[in-house]
C-alpha cells in the first residue's frame, strides 16, 4: 500500500493498493517539501519531519477494507512489523514512511 499524494489546487492524498502490505512508502507528485506536509497535515493522514512521513494508522484504517477480517488481519501484521523494525511512533499511532519524489 502507498499513500499518493498530487498536486493540483489542494493536494489530493489518496490510499492506493491497500491490500498490497509489504510496499509501505508515500509518492509525491511534484511536490514540496511544506506542500508534503501541508498535505499530510490537512488531509488527516500524518506528518512530515522533513526526511519521513508519519502515516495515522486511524487514516490507513479509515482508507483501507475496514469491514475485511482478512485485510485487517494483514494491516495487523504489517503494524506488528513496523513496530519490531522500530518504524511506529512511540505512540503506536503512525508509521514511518520513506518518501518517493514523482515527477511525472
Amino acid at each position: 500500500m502507498f499513500v499518493e499524494l498530487s498536486s493540483g489546487g489542494d493536494p489530493a492524498v489518496v490510499l492506493r493498493e491497500p491490500d498490497n502490505f509489504k510496499q509501505f512508502h508515500v509518492a509525491a507528485h511534484a511536490l514540496t517539501d511544506d506542500e508534503v506536509g501541508a498535505a499530510l497535515a490537512g488531509s488527516g493522514a500524518g506528518t512530515w519531519d522533513g526526511d519521513h512521513a508519519w502515516i495515522s494508522t486511524a487514516f490507513l484504517e479509515r482508507n483501507g477494507r475496514p469491514d475485511s477480517n482478512e485485510w485487517q488481519e494483514g494491516f495487523a501484521a504489517m503494524v506488528r512489523y513496523a513496530a519490531k523494525s522500530g518504524w511506529t511512533s512511540a505512540d503506536g499511532k503512525a508509521i514511518r514512511a520513506h518518501v518517493e519524489r514523482v515527477t511525472q
